[in-house]
């Protein structure tokens, strides 16, 4: 029997497909051709529904995710959404689609997008989309949807070839050309030898952090824009809130893959509570979280690791370096010296 109790979750993926209509290389997902059965969907559906009814607090966020979820049917993802609606009529639930938008919208997706409250599409240069046509129809769909009054947010993974050719004053002129307002920025994850290729090494992706750190800090004050993770970092440094590792993983996620398993993480699979399918349990919640707080020992030494809580398992030191945007805390501990 898989028991999952805790009053920390509030954000739940469901990970409908690892199909994808792209070919990424940099994508931490291994690409199969497994889809999400009705009948799974509908025990996640219950499971969410369950936890969601369980809580003392209000307000909670249910993410359709991929591979690519445009291409699957878009009716399972409607039938989940009006599902979730229906049974937890005492709460808020926020509903997120991520997508990489390059291809045609059909009235089925626009159907399932305007029940969505966050869309959220990726940016990564050009290694992303490597046609014009795949560009154009993402452009294209952009617009449409803030026609709509959708809410879409950027979501940026940091690769080599972004931070060598978008410098951070140019990601921000880009964002406010799109008139969007939230930014999610992704490391690149390292847990196959297609990503590793593309990853930064820390010191080059810490100094571009630090650079558009100080960029945003200038914006926001004329520009309604929120880049979550620089601002996960300055809540890591002022401890006001929970976090597994640095800028991410705080403890409030639970993952339902195509399969059945419960995962906290997307990308660390592996760890699996229990199975929808079988209804067998594996860990339980705090050991799986046990797991992923474990650190290389290296940084238990560093003078950081009491914000930032080291390194993210998916992105190992001998392979980058460190990635803890130190020079960060380092700004942040340098402002409190002055206001003192």
């Amino acid at each position: 029997m898989i028991d999952i109790n805790s009053q920390k979750l509030i954000s739940y993926n469901i990970v409908l497909t690892y199909k994808c209509n792209l070919n990424c290389k940099h994508c931490f997902n291994v690409k199969t051709n497994e889809v999400m059965s009705e009948d799974l969907l509908d025990k996640a559906n219950k499971f969410v529904c369950d936890h969601i009814n369980s809580h003392t607090i209000p307000e909670f966020e249910v993410q359709y995710i991929g591979g690519e979820i445009g291409i699957v049917d878009q009716n399972l993802i409607k039938s989940s959404v009006e599902y979730i609606k229906n049974h937890t009529p005492w709460k808020k639930v926020r509903f997120l689609h991520q997508s990489n938008l390059a291809y045609e919208l059909t009235d089925s997706h626009i159907e399932v997008l305007k029940l969505m409250d966050i869309i959220g599409t990726s940016y990564d240069y050009n290694i992303r989309f490597t046609t014009a046509k795949q560009r154009s129809l993402w452009f294209k769909n952009i617009k449409y949807l803030q026609s709509l009054g959708k809410n879409i947010q950027l979501v940026v993974t940091e690769t080599k070839p972004l931070i060598k050719n978008v410098t951070p004053t140019m990601l921000l002129d880009f964002v406010m050309a799109l008139d969007i307002h939230t930014l999610i920025l992704n490391g690149c994850a390292i847990n196959n030898e297609s990503n590793k290729l593309m990853a930064p090494k820390g010191e080059e992706a810490r100094e571009w952090n630090y650079k558009l750190f100080l960029l945003y800090e200038k914006l926001k004050k004329s520009y309604d824009i929120r880049i979550n993770e620089i601002e996960n970092t300055i809540d890591s440094y002022y401890g006001k809130k929970e976090f597994i590792h640095s800028r991410c993983c705080s403890l409030n996620n639970l993952t339902i893959q195509p399969n059945g398993d419960i995962t906290t993480c997307i990308i660390l699979s592996d760890r699996i509570i229990g199975n929808l399918l079988t209804n067998e349990a594996k860990y339980t919640l705090d050991e799986v979280w046990n797991m992923e707080k474990q650190v290389d020992p290296r940084c238990l030494e560093c003078k950081y690791f009491c914000y930032c809580n080291g390194c993210c398992q998916t992105f190992p030191i001998d392979e980058t370096g460190c990635i803890v945007p130190y020079k960060i805390y380092e700004h942040l501990k340098a402002k409190e010296s002055i206001n003192e």
